[in-house]
């Protein structure tokens, strides 16, 4: 999950399976089975799976509206269709992210490698 945050909304995050860590405001920590994570409002957050199988997660988004975030940059697909491969994310997702009252992402140092946006 990429670094982002939200201006009106809370994230509640049950781990159970999987590891990796979450960054919260630069500070990181190791997560898996049963960690319980609260991102409040304004905290730029990430997650990141650092196993070696997929990570499962009980998440819950308050209030509601998130279902609009992925309308805009997912890709549709029909029940029981495999996940699509991996895709960049539209050219206006700054647009996007103002328009749901996102956070923005802390500014990259130049030398960082692409896949530390994911």
């Amino acid at each position: 999950m990429r670094e982002h945050g939200h201006k009106q909304n809370h994230e509640l995050i049950f781990i159970y399976e999987g590891s990796g860590t979450v960054t919260i405001e630069g500070e990181t920590r190791a997560i898996g089975p049963g960690s319980t994570i609260l991102f409040g409002r304004y905290a730029r957050h990430r997650i990141d799976n650092t196993g070696t199988t997929d990570m499962k997660l009980f998440w819950v988004f308050s209030p509601p509206g998130l279902e609009d975030w992925f309308e805009s940059i997912g890709r549709e697909r029909q029940p029981g269709e495999p996940m699509p491969a991996a895709f960049d994310r539209p050219q206006d997702v700054a647009e996007i992210q103002a328009r749901m009252r996102f956070v923005p992402p802390m500014p990259r140092p130049a030398d960082a490698s692409p896949t530390e946006s994911k």
